[in-house]
């Protein structure tokens, strides 16, 4: 149901029924439903990265800034790395959402939709609770001395480097992801009003970063968790309309 959009079940030997989720009511309220646990996604994921990365002298530009990992306390490490284990999978069922609500007649471009998702929104999940070893692997770097931090420290640099691809495979699958979605809504016939096509997840990233310029009392909370504050708007945004097609129906 959540990859493809229906179901096929049986009842009695030959006797075969599909469900394929109607274009009335009941898949209208599905679409309402899979938005929330869209956002859902979004803001318990957001809050277990702001666990995570969130630190008061935060340089967004430095790599390898490892002094970031001293800020959280592992307390924090924890709630923020089983908050992003429970919200992250969700981001699945709200890809499928998105699917849904661009009415897609052709099944092909709804695979290479959901596809890009997962394999993006997996390979993120993967990077992001790399944080929380690194964490811990730096506090305890902090709180050696000699030959044993600097074997530590040799630990997490390894960890970094493996996992820093996988941060990049998340922000190609959200360029090409955010490209599809504006040509879908600006070109097809969708849920959406043509002006969504300006407000995809890239361009809700970049106005997330623009806040450590105008609003830096503000960027610093935001920025740190930017891809799952775009995904929270864009959800919420997406979850609205798909509630007034559903109410467009029951009326």
């Amino acid at each position: 149901f959540v990859f493809v959009g229906d179901v096929r079940w049986y009842k009695g030997k030959g006797d075969r029924r599909r469900f394929s989720c109607p274009s009335g009511g009941w898949r209208k309220l599905a679409l309402v439903l899979t938005g929330l646990l869209g956002m859902f996604a979004a803001l318990v994921t957001g809050i277990g990265e702001y666990f995570l990365l969130y630190a008061p002298e935060l340089n967004h530009g430095a790599a390898n800034n490892y002094a970031n990992f001293l800020h959280p306390t592992e307390g924090e490490l924890k709630r923020g790395y089983y908050l992003s284990v429970i919200g992250a999978p969700f981001y699945i069922i709200g890809y499928w959402h998105i699917v849904g609500m661009l009415k897609l007649h052709d099944r092909f471009w709804g695979w290479v939709i959901m596809s890009l998702a997962v394999f993006g929104f997996m390979s993120g999940f993967a990077w992001l609770l790399s944080n929380a070893y690194q964490g811990l692997l730096v506090q305890a770097a902090n709180a050696q001395t000699g030959e044993t931090a600097v074997a530590i420290m040799a630990v997490q640099s390894k960890v970094d480097a493996m996992s820093f691809p996988l941060l990049q495979v998340i922000r190609f699958q959200v360029m090409i992801m955010s490209a599809i979605l504006a040509g879908a809504i600006f070109f097809g016939q969708t849920y959406y009003p043509k002006w969504v096509a300006l407000m995809t997840p890239i361009v809700l990233i970049l106005l997330v970063f623009s806040t450590l310029l105008f609003a830096p009392g503000i960027g610093k909370y935001v920025v740190p968790e930017a891809l799952n504050v775009a995904h929270f708007i864009f959800f919420s945004v997406s979850t609205f309309f798909a509630y007034k097609a559903y109410k467009e129906v029951k009326a």
